[in-house]
C-alpha cells in the first residue's frame, strides 16, 4: 500500500507576492501592445488611404512599427513564461496548505493544478473547481465539514477564468487569420483581433491579481486562526 504523502505548511505570501509582481508588469506589457497595434492600424489605414507623402515616410513608419512590436513582443514572451513558472509554483503551494491544514472533502490534490490545464475538455471547467476549492477551503468548520463546498466561487475568479476561455478562443483565431492574412482588409482585422485579445489578456492578468492576494490573504488569516486555537501543536 502506497504511503500517503505528508504536505507542510508554507507561507503563501512567498510565491504570491513575487506572482503578483510578475502579473502587473504583464499589464504593462499588454497595455504596451496595445498603443503598439493601434500605430499599426493607423499606419495600415494611412496607406489604404494613400496619406503617405513618400516611399521613404511609409517605410521609416513601418520599421519603426516593427521595432516596437518586436520589442513589445520579445518582452512578452520571457515575461510570461516566468509567470508560467511562478503560477505554477504558487498554485501548489496553495493547494498544498489545504492538505497541510487536513481539511476534510477537498477533491483535488495539489499536483492536479496543471494537469487540470492540459486535459481536453477537462481543462474548460477543472481549473475553475480546483480555485474555487483553494478560496473556499479555508472557511472549513469542523462542526460542518460540508458547508465551505456549497460557497459561490468569488467574482474574480468568474472574471479570471470568463477572460481565460475567451482569450483562448481569440488566441486560435488570431492564429488562423495570421496564416493568411494578405489584403489590407485582412491584416487590419487580424489587429482589431489581437487588440481585442491584448484587452482582455489585460482583465483576465487584473483578475488574477485579485484572486491570488486574495487567497494569500485567507490563507494567512487561517493560519494565524488555528495557530491561535492550538498554540502548542503549532509551537
Amino acid at each position: 500500500m502506497a504511503k500517503e504523502k505528508v504536505y507542510k505548511f508554507t507561507d503563501p505570501a512567498k510565491p504570491a507576492k513575487s506572482l503578483v509582481v510578475l502579473l502587473k508588469i504583464a499589464v504593462i506589457l499588454s497595455l504596451a501592445a496595445v498603443l503598439s497595434t493601434l500605430n499599426e492600424l493607423n499606419i495600415l489605414h494611412q496607406l489604404k488611404n494613400k496619406s503617405f507623402s513618400s516611399e521613404e515616410a511609409i517605410e521609416a513608419a513601418a520599421n519603426r512599427s516593427d521595432l516596437i512590436e518586436i520589442a513589445v513582443g520579445s518582452v512578452q514572451i520571457i515575461v510570461s513564461g516566468i509567470i508560467l513558472i511562478v503560477f505554477l509554483r504558487w498554485m501548489y503551494r496553495a493547494a498544498a496548505n489545504n492538505q497541510a491544514w487536513k481539511i476534510e472533502n477537498i477533491t483535488q490534490k495539489p499536483h492536479w493544478g496543471w494537469l487540470n490545464f492540459i486535459i481536453p475538455v477537462w481543462s474548460l471547467f477543472k481549473p475553475y473547481e480546483f480555485f474555487r476549492e483553494i478560496w473556499n477551503a479555508v472557511e472549513f468548520n469542523k462542526d460542518e465539514p460540508e458547508n465551505w463546498k456549497k460557497l459561490p466561487a468569488p467574482g474574480c475568479l468568474k472574471i479570471f477564468w470568463a477572460m481565460f476561455l475567451i482569450s483562448s478562443l481569440l488566441g486560435r483565431a488570431t492564429f488562423r487569420l495570421g496564416m493568411k492574412a494578405e489584403s489590407f482588409e485582412s491584416l487590419i482585422k487580424l489587429d482589431w483581433l489581437c487588440l481585442t485579445n491584448e484587452m482582455v489578456d489585460m482583465v483576465q492578468n487584473l483578475a488574477l491579481i485579485v484572486l491570488v492576494s486574495g487567497i494569500m490573504e485567507r490563507q494567512k488569516i487561517y493560519s494565524e486562526k488555528l495557530s491561535a486555537e492550538n498554540p502548542a501543536e503549532n509551537a
